[in-house]
């Protein structure tokens, strides 16, 4: 895993972290993505022990170099996270708010992010 990616799964892991637990439903997403991520056993066992407690802030600033498209696929799936019980509580809201700012995605924007990930087949029915 490279160190980019590692940001990111840090950045995932924090999200399904901001309000104290994580529950099945969070574990199973996390999960899907990281199989997509198509990580080797020593990686998932690296993000295995992360997943032990809120990790420590990820280092933004390798995204922020990133094209805006790679920093909104970012904020999308830390969305989908987020909103997989239907909702955003204050925690995860004040998470995701402070990511898009570091990186420099407006509140409109966000916004209209938040309205994609919520027409989301898994976010239906919520």
């Amino acid at each position: 895993m490279n160190a980019s990616h590692r940001e990111i799964i840090k950045g995932l892991i924090q999200i399904v972290w901001a309000d104290g637990t994580v529950d099945d439903r969070e574990r199973v997403l996390l999960g899907q993505m990281l199989t997509e991520l198509g990580l080797s056993d020593k990686d998932l066992a690296e993000v295995g022990k992360m997943m032990q407690e809120a990790p420590e802030l990820p280092d933004l600033g390798a995204i922020l170099k990133s094209p805006t498209e790679d920093k909104e696929d970012l904020m999308r799936v830390l969305l989908a996270l987020s909103m997989s019980r239907g909702s955003l509580n204050p925690p995860e809201l004040r998470y995701i708010q402070a990511v898009a700012h570091r990186l420099e995605i407006g509140e409109e924007r966000l916004e209209a992010l938040k309205a994609e990930v919520r027409k989301l087949p898994e976010q239906k029915g919520k």
